[in-house]
C-alpha cells in the first residue's frame, strides 16, 4: 500500500480513497506525513476520502470496522459514525477528510 500510494501521488494523483474496512490507514498516514513533512505537498493538494457504515462481510468478518444496522436506533447510528470518523482522523493524522 505505501508504495501504491507513494507511486500514485508522484505520477501526480491527488485524490486518496480509505476505509476503516482496508485496514491501510497507517501506510497511507506514512506516505502522507511523509509528502507533507518533507514540503512536496500540502495537506490542500490532495483529496482524502475515506468510508464508513460498511456492512458486515464474510471474507472480513465483524469487527470494529463493520456494522450491523438492522439492530442500532438511529441515535446508535449516529454514535457509531461519529467514532468512525475520529477513528478515520486519528488513524491517518489528519485534521479533515474531503469526503466521508
Amino acid at each position: 500500500v505505501t508504495r501504491s500510494v507513494r507511486l500514485a501521488l508522484d505520477a501526480g494523483l491527488r485524490h486518496v480513497d480509505t476505509a476503516l474496512l482496508y485496514r491501510s490507514h497507517e501506510q497511507v498516514a506514512h506516505v502522507i506525513r511523509a509528502s507533507l513533512m518533507e514540503g512536496e505537498l500540502d495537506r490542500e493538494d490532495f483529496f482524502l476520502t475515506s468510508k464508513v457504515l460498511h456492512p458486515p462481510a464474510e471474507a472480513f468478518g465483524m469487527d470494529d470496522t463493520t456494522i450491523d444496522m438492522d439492530e442500532m436506533t438511529p441515535e446508535e447510528v449516529g454514535r457509531t459514525v461519529h467514532r468512525h470518523v475520529q477513528v478515520t482522523l486519528r488513524e491517518l493524522g489528519v485534521g479533515y477528510l474531503d469526503l466521508m
